[in-house]
């Protein structure tokens, strides 16, 4: 009988246990034959490592190589880039006329060619940089190499102003993330300083973002009541800074930042107020381009100008008419008006200036005159004022109508006949409520960034044209949507159409300060 404590008994077998268990292995790393298998496999797995690193090496080096000849590529393609881009700017960059010679479309096709082999480098770069191990691209040097690539090849994009490459070799990039100090200027982001005189108490700079079809303010950018008052970094696109005048009164002034421009603006607020007229600052303002079939897209500086904020209406007009006592002259200036292609042609009133048709009211815009009597009103009205009046160029027109920020219509940039914007053919809500002209104060959308109403629609108008010539632009309720394009020209005719009316303007130097 065994007297031992159980525990203890426990333990030596336990302790038994592993001396056989110890002897066991050790007896088995005795085994030649074991041993030689372990060691075979031991240098097995060195040698295939050894092996794998070699071939990570030649593959890094290889990969490297590419990497640098497609920079030399890229080098001598930046340099063909920028020569077929100062020969095309220094030809053809002050061109406005919308056609395109021969010369500069060869000038442009070759750059886009170039373009798109630069494009094909970067991604092959790009490529090169994901291809290699971890290990490698990590390494501080090779890390440099391939930023200084990415800075080098964004500096390149944006010296020829190609924003658009640019952002996309951004976005693609995997080194981004240690270029953050370029995002801003990639993304086309600049500054505006704004200087202002006395009369000007406080402003807000607002940005103006898409709600629909309609450009609305959005947030504001700035605020400041001391000048000159400068916003070091904003984003590209169109603003609207409100001045608080010192005497009360409340004033838009539209401005666009393009990419990477430091712009800099002196307000300017008119020097009277009338509910009549609308006042348009001077400056620089995106012209053409579109439907224009004239003109491509450019920036166009005009002085500043008033003009008027409806339409010339019927009772307007009439007094006018009503004044002139020569006989051939109030036939020259009658309104005629066809209220259809199937109705004859009828005069809008009688010798005694009273309305014939029930369909033509007081207060609606006055159509159906020619070109000449519509400037004969703008010269009679200016004598009764004491001011000169004209028709608008075709120039004042458009940037009273889109702004600065070249923009389609009035409101901005779309149309949809469902919002009932503006009395257009389209528009078939409106057209049941008004089937030939509304008057004033309706279609309260159709208003431009300065306050113009109805331009978009309602009715066609004159302007002139540089070389005196007359122009109708802008849609009408007969007309579709596509006529209301701030750029569309519907006709250089000197018919007298019964939707074209006219609105005139005043040169800010011929104002006298009356109320």
């Amino acid at each position: 009988m065994d007297l031992t404590p159980k525990k203890w008994r426990k333990k030596e077998n336990t302790r038994a246990g592993k001396r056989r268990v110890t002897f066991g292995i050790a007896k088995h790393w005795r085994n030649p034959f074991q041993i030689a298998i372990i060691a075979v496999a031991l240098v097995s797995f060195i040698s295939s490592q050894i092996v794998d690193r070699l071939k990570q090496q030649q593959v890094f080096e290889e990969t490297m190589a590419q990497a640098k000849l497609l920079r030399t590529e890229m080098d001598a393609l930046d340099a063909q880039a920028m020569t077929i881009y100062s020969n095309l700017q220094a030809a053809f960059g002050d061109s406005v006329e919308k056609e395109v010679s021969e010369e500069e479309q060869e000038l442009i096709d070759e750059l886009a060619g170039v373009s798109s082999e630069l494009d094909t480098c970067f991604a092959q770069i790009n490529a090169c940089y994901t291809t290699m191990a971890y290990r490698y691209r990590s390494v501080d040097w090779v890390q440099n190499w391939f930023v200084d690539t990415a800075r080098w090849s964004f500096e390149s994009a944006l010296s020829r102003n190609d924003f658009e490459q640019a952002r996309r070799w951004f976005n693609s990039s995997h080194v981004n993330a240690l270029l953050l100090d370029m995002k801003s200027r990639i993304k086309g982001g600049g500054s505006l300083e704004i200087s202002a005189g006395d009369d000007v108490y406080e402003i807000i700079v607002w940005a103006l973002k898409l709600d629909g079809s309609r450009l609305v303010l959005a947030n504001h950018a700035g605020r400041s009541s001391t000048f000159p008052y400068t916003i070091p970094e904003i984003e590209t696109g169109p603003y609207l800074i409100m001045i608080t005048s010192t005497a009360g009164g409340y004033f838009p002034y539209p401005v666009y930042i393009e990419p990477g421009e430091e712009k800099q603006v002196t307000l300017e607020i008119p020097k009277f107020v009338s509910d009549d007229l609308v006042f348009v600052p001077g400056g620089p303002f995106i012209c053409g381009g579109g439907q224009s079939p004239f003109y491509r897209e450019h920036v166009r500086t005009l002085p500043s100008f008033y003009i008027k904020t409806y339409e010339v209406t019927v009772a307007e007009y009439l007094e006018f008419w009503k004044s002139l006592s020569d006989p051939q002259q109030r036939s020259a200036m009658m309104s005629c008006i066809n209220f259809s292609d199937f109705d004859e042609e009828i005069e809008a009133w009688d010798a005694d200036g009273r309305v014939l048709d029930e369909r033509v009211k007081p207060d609606f815009p006055v159509v159906g005159i020619s070109c000449e009597a519509a400037a004969a009103y703008c010269e009679w009205k200016g004598r009764q004022l004491g001011v000169s009046l004209r028709l608008p160029t075709a120039f004042e027109w458009e940037k009273a109508a889109r702004g600065v920020d070249g923009r389609i219509y009035p409101w901005g940039y779309d149309f949809d006949a469902s919002e009932n914007l503006a009395l257009t053919l389209d528009n078939v809500k409106g057209k049941e409520a008004y089937p030939f002209w509304a008057p004033r104060g309706k279609f309260n959308r159709d208003i431009s960034v300065y306050n113009v109403r109805n331009m978009g629609g309602n009715v066609r108008e004159y302007v002139t044209t540089s070389n005196g010539d007359c122009q109708i632009r802008g849609g009408s309720s007969a007309t579709p949507a596509s006529f209301m394009d701030s750029t569309f020209v519907s006709s250089d005719t000197d018919a007298l159409p019964s939707d074209v009316g006219f609105r005139y303007v005043m040169e800010v130097s011929a104002h006298k300060p009356v109320q």
